[in-house]
């Protein structure tokens, strides 16, 4: 939602609620008289558009719960890429867009966190090596929204039940060096 005002993107009802007459600046996206909350069901009306298929509750410029927020519209990924491509160039050479090093991708590279087996299932053991342990390290489990999933101390070692966690593929952060990720990939 913030990325997208940032990337010059307005709320789905423009500048001021309710009026109508205001919109976001996008032309496919349906005028809207004001936010929108909690998760409604197909179609949602409003004094806008209370016909047809409704206010576009599933935008992220809209203040619906997070599992209901799931796109953009093709005119706002236009007007975002305009002002990626304008005013906000500078992020596409910016070291902050730079993915972090993924340690264990090539076998020059030294793995400081052990984490087998991986690809898991229903464990996971997270071995840390020896050499490095001064004291006990915070090692945080990151989802792919860049979401926290865990977080948990480890001095040697460590083994994680998996079944409350979804399958998909999540980064693993130690505080120690937090520019380097390890990958986890769950079953």
């Amino acid at each position: 939602h913030e990325m997208g005002h940032y990337l010059n993107l307005e709320h789905l009802w423009g500048p001021y609620d309710g009026s109508c007459t205001e919109d976001d600046f996008v032309d496919d996206t349906p005028n809207q008289a004001g936010e929108n909350y909690d998760c409604p069901s197909f179609p949602e009306f409003d004094n806008c558009s209370s016909t047809g298929n409704g206010i576009n509750y599933s935008n992220y410029l809209g203040y619906a719960d997070d599992q209901c927020m799931t796109m953009f519209t093709v005119g706002q990924k236009m007007r975002m890429l305009a002002a990626l491509n304008g005013p906000r160039k500078g992020l596409l050479s910016s070291d902050g867009c730079a993915l972090p090093t993924i340690i264990g991708s090539t076998k020059t590279e030294r793995n400081i966190l052990q984490i087998y087996p991986n690809p898991a299932r229903e464990t996971v053991t997270f071995s840390y090596s020896e050499s490095e342990i001064t004291e006990n390290s915070k090692v945080r489990i990151i989802d792919l929204l860049g979401n926290t999933i865990q977080n948990f101390s480890i001095k040697q070692q460590k083994t994680m039940n998996l079944t409350n966690i979804k399958s998909g593929t999540y980064f693993i952060f130690i505080d120690s060096n937090p520019q380097k990720a390890y990958k986890l990939v769950v079953l």
